[in-house]
């Protein structure tokens, strides 16, 4: 009985001794993948928020190699998703990493292209890849009326439409004041000049 009752602790000890050992030694074993495996983040910005369908988007990417610095080999998908998240563009091309990579790309917008909110996602994909990488940025495609974007040229075209308005109208009041008080206006301005005239008389007889 008491043989018993040391084994069972000793037994308990073992066993958790055990598993803290698995433990360090899987630890250890993803840290040290970490440090022997390329890790490359993407960093993406476009450069304009509002472009019109047919104009090129330009935008920047930066890669950073958190991981081992030597020479990888990624590919960088470029997508673009509407409103739906519906792809709508999508092409790639392949570039030499090391420890960092910084360039600017620009596409092409289709000229049938909707207007509507959109969203650029760059896609990295490379040998012995153990975390997804992507980076997306937002922006606007809206569509120019004479080379000016159309919520830009309806707020100009408003703006004029006010000022002829109030042109005009400002010049046909004055027009009808005008006729309608103007003869009084010279009247009196008239009489002021008789009476100036007879009292420069009276002053100063001939």
């Amino acid at each position: 009985m008491s043989k018993s009752t040391h084994t069972v602790p000793l037994t308990v000890f073992s066993l958790m001794t055990i598993l803290m050992t698995m433990a360090s030694f899987n630890t250890y074993s993803f840290q040290k993948d970490l440090t022997s495996t390329p890790i490359i983040e993407p960093s993406l910005q476009v450069l304009a928020a509002r472009i019109a369908p047919g104009e090129f988007l330009p935008f920047s990417v930066r890669l950073i190699n958190f991981g081992i610095a030597r020479r990888v080999d990624v590919i960088v998908y470029y997508k673009i998703f509407n409103g739906n998240n519906k792809e709508v563009y999508t092409q790639n091309e392949t570039l030499a990493v090391e420890t960092t990579a910084s360039f600017i790309r620009n596409i092409q917008l289709p000229k049938d292209m909707l207007p509507g909110a959109y969203k650029i996602v760059a896609e990295i994909v490379y040998a012995n890849q153990v975390i997804a990488a992507i980076s997306e940025f937002q922006f606007q495609v809206e569509k120019k009326i004479f080379g000016v974007f159309q919520s830009d040229f309806l707020r100009y075209a408003v703006f004029m439409l006010i000022i002829s308005v109030a042109s005009a109208g400002g010049t046909h009041i004055f027009s009808m004041y005008s006729k309608k008080y103007f003869p009084k206006i010279m009247q009196v301005f008239s009489q002021i000049s008789s009476l100036d005239v007879s009292e420069k008389n009276k002053r100063h007889p001939p």
